[in-house]
């Protein structure tokens, strides 16, 4: 990934993050791109378990982090990928300006994105973590990051 498109990336972050998008359990899938308010994207959805019941459209994290990846023109694909499916997407390790960090057991299905190297701008993680929650940056110790399988390209 060139550094122009990390620094896309980072910018879509920070736009999604204005939206206020909420977590929804998978929100951003079972969609392809539509206009948004900037132009095409993944939009969020209601996601594709219980869409009646969910008040507002929102990602889950690999709906936001396919948005993100989608928006920047190296996700390779149309739809929204899983956690599942991003356990062997790009190459394995961490990757120069962004890498995607995944775990996806029986127990747990999480995946973020780490932003590093990139000038100007801070190094920071963006996800869609919980329900509750918005779509958005966060911290987290060195060891629960590291738990996750990294992925680039």
């Amino acid at each position: 990934m060139s550094l122009q498109q990390a620094e896309w990336a980072y910018d879509w972050c920070e736009e999604l993050v204005s939206r206020a998008i909420p977590y929804v359990l998978s929100g951003g899938h079972g969609v392809g791109p539509a206009e948004g308010p900037l132009g095409r994207e993944l939009a969020p959805t209601k996601g594709t378990i219980d869409p009646e019941n969910v008040p507002v459209p929102g990602y889950d994290c690999s709906g936001a982090a396919s948005a993100v990846l989608w928006r920047t023109g190296v996700l390779g694909h149309q739809v929204a990928l899983n956690t599942e499916e991003f356990e062997s997407w790009g190459e394995a390790g961490v990757g120069g300006h962004i890498t995607l960090r995944v775990l996806d057991t029986p127990v747990i299905h999480h995946c973020f994105l780490v932003f590093t190297a990139i000038p100007g701008k801070p190094n920071r993680m963006f996800a869609a973590q919980i329900p509750g929650t918005k779509v958005g940056w966060f911290t987290a110790e060195e060891s629960w990051v590291d738990a996750f399988h990294a992925r680039h390209i």
